[in-house]
């Protein structure tokens, strides 16, 4: 990407991560000849008539098809580092996990990150969720929350959705993330969670979870939940027995 003319400048994470939208460009140079372009990542899931909401796309000329982050871009979690990007007025961001694209908004978009990577010369530069729908507000070009085309309910950045417990969707399209598998998705639990005894009560969400695993497994997570976390065992057991009494 980066010898085609891409800028490698991130704020955080990965070149790819912080800049997810850079693969749809390597495709597109890749495979011209598409009037529309999916992505869904890897941990992001479209379940139904995917074919019936391109249809519609086509009908009704959306250009960018993806769900807006409807959060106050003052608190929103990354406005900190990009606030000097776009003025306020201008700043749209966008999950970019399920997004769709027609070839006309996809070639705009990646003249614009070539032109960036030569002429922007700002403090930050923009992560893929603000860039994407920043951009295609400033163009002018028609976009659509994927609220349009089906359920939503499950489609953020947390909690995530077992994949053995994805629905059956009958009618109808619905749009996941992050989908995982059971370890990614008990780790992903952890992350969230530093108190051991939702490791130990029965009826936490978290012990239900755990139950679902073999106890190696359980263990080998517990293990990891500890060192990652800092937690000292001893003392957060200890604490426990003088809450609630010997297990």
């Amino acid at each position: 990407m980066i010898e085609s003319g891409f800028s490698e400048r991130v704020e955080q994470g990965s070149l790819f991560w912080w800049n997810a939208d850079y693969p749809h460009y390597d495709f597109f140079k890749k495979h011209p000849d598409f009037d529309y372009y999916v992505f869904v990542e890897y941990d992001a899931c479209v379940l139904g008539d995917l074919d019936a909401v391109i249809a519609q796309i086509r009908r009704e000329k959306i250009d960018f098809a993806a769900l807006p982050i409807e959060q106050d871009m003052d608190t929103w979690h990354w406005s900190h580092i990009q606030k000097d990007i776009y003025p306020k007025k201008d700043m749209r961001a966008s999950l970019a996990c399920i997004s769709i694209f027609s070839h006309h908004a996809l070639q705009l978009l990646m003249e614009r990150r070539l032109q960036m990577a030569k002429t922007y010369r700002g403090r930050h530069w923009p992560m893929a969720e603000l860039f994407l729908g920043s951009e295609i507000r400033k163009l002018g070009l028609k976009q659509m929350s994927l609220q349009k085309f089906g359920n939503v309910e499950k489609l953020s950045w947390f909690p995530p959705t077992l994949e053995d417990d994805l629905p059956d969707v009958e009618n109808g399209t619905a749009f996941i993330h992050p989908v995982l598998d059971m370890e990614r998705y008990i780790r992903s639990k952890l992350q969230h969670n530093k108190r051991l005894i939702s490791f130990i009560s029965p009826k936490s969400h978290l012990r239900k979870d755990l139950d679902r695993v073999g106890p190696i497994t359980y263990f080998r997570l517990l293990q990891a939940f500890a060192k990652r976390a800092k937690v000292n065992l001893s003392e957060q057991w200890a604490c426990m027995r003088s809450r609630v009494g010997h297990y």
